[in-house]
């Protein structure tokens, strides 16, 4: 069963361009680099970088190029550079996983060793974070409704939605407000597609 709705494509750039501002900060200390107990995201092997199928040829290159460099900071310690580097790759690619999650563990590594001062530049990096990391739910869910697997959409919007509600406070309204309301118009639509497919016993 094929549901009709007049849900919106989302369409964003996460990162904003003053999110990678970080002027004066460095990801060595005293000149060398902060070394990593466990740099999982750059000690693995490279991989190729999956690329949406809408990106130009040019993009996907850039895409790839700016993923590798932050494993390799990654794998250096450079907390970061290694967090520019994927932000700038989610300018690219806003539902990159591998861009969301080496930007995620950037950070969280940065606060471990309490390098993460927060000044608004590195606020904004935390909620680049956190929204690319709902648009990437966000489109699961509809491509799950799409494919009819309606417990799977649910789940993926209602985490998407937690994510973004974990970090409303960093989030400014006008980006926090309309993903707010999609995430809730999504929901319903979940709901009622559900429930069609139940009462015609599909």
């Amino acid at each position: 069963m094929r549901c009709s709705r007049t849900l919106p494509s989302l369409v964003v750039r996460c990162a904003a361009p003053s999110a990678l501002a970080l002027v004066g900060l460095s990801g060595c200390h005293g000149g060398e680099p902060i070394r990593a107990d466990d740099a999982s995201v750059g000690d693995a092997a490279p991989q190729e970088t999956p690329a949406s199928s809408d990106l130009s040829a040019d993009d996907a290159r850039r895409l790839a190029a700016l993923i590798d460099d932050g494993a390799a900071h990654h794998a250096g310690g450079r907390w970061i550079d290694a967090a520019k580097s994927f932000s700038s790759a989610l300018d690219i690619d806003p539902a990159n996983e591998r861009a969301i999650d080496g930007l995620n563990d950037s950070l969280a590594r940065m606060d471990q060793r309490g390098r993460l001062a927060e000044t608004a530049q590195l606020l904004e990096l935390r909620s680049a974070a956190a929204k690319a990391e709902f648009d990437a739910g966000y489109q699961r869910a509809l491509q799950a409704l799409d494919d009819d697997e309606f417990e799977l959409a649910k789940g993926a919007i209602l985490q998407a939605r937690a994510t973004l509600l974990e970090n409303r406070e960093i989030i400014p309204p006008a980006e926090f407000e309309p993903r707010d309301a999609r995430a809730a118009e999504l929901l319903q639509a979940i709901d009622r597609a559900w429930e069609l497919s139940v009462r015609h016993g599909r």
